[in-house]
């Protein structure tokens, strides 16, 4: 029906007249599409991770005996306070760690930083999988982050801004 050549329709050219929709989940859709609300979310998880992760290692670096207990009803030992504390710096620095991740452009970069810290979520549950006086909310809080943080790894555009 339309030839090559570009058909003069009053002060407009027809070149295509072929309209493509942008999908749902196209983050160049005016609002970011459904991806927009999908990202919104994970973020947000993202930022609560961030939080409690900075709330438990400056909580078991400034108070370490009243951070064993929500570990482990057991009576510490002598070394407790000082291994609470290491564990501490360890979780500032993942929390810091975790806060660059929106900023990255690179999706290899964040896999890696993700599944790492995955890998991490594994042995903390598996270490705390022996005593019988674990909180419950360590796995619930761990099965989420884990959940989302796997799910940005199979997706990385629903945490961070791929190029196109």
């Amino acid at each position: 029906m339309f030839h090559e050549e570009a058909l003069d329709v009053g002060a407009v050219d027809v070149v295509d007249a072929k309209v493509e929709r942008p999908s749902a989940f196209d983050p160049t859709a005016p609002n970011g599409g459904s991806l927009g609300a999908v990202r919104t979310l994970f973020r947000v998880l993202l930022a609560a991770e961030v939080l409690a992760t900075l709330f438990g290692g400056v909580s078991a670096m400034a108070m370490p005996l009243e951070f064993l207990p929500n570990l482990t009803s057991a009576a510490p030992g002598a070394a407790a306070p000082e291994l609470a504390r290491l564990l501490g710096g360890a979780w500032i620095v993942i929390a810091l760690i975790l806060a660059s991740v929106p900023f990255l452009r690179d999706v290899r970069a964040m896999r890696s930083i993700l599944i790492a810290i995955m890998v991490g979520d594994l042995l903390h549950v598996a270490a705390l999988m022996p005593s019988e006086d674990v909180h419950p909310g360590h796995f619930v809080l761990s099965s989420v982050f884990f959940a989302y943080r796997g799910a940005a790894v199979w997706r990385p555009g629903w945490l961070i801004r791929t190029e196109a």
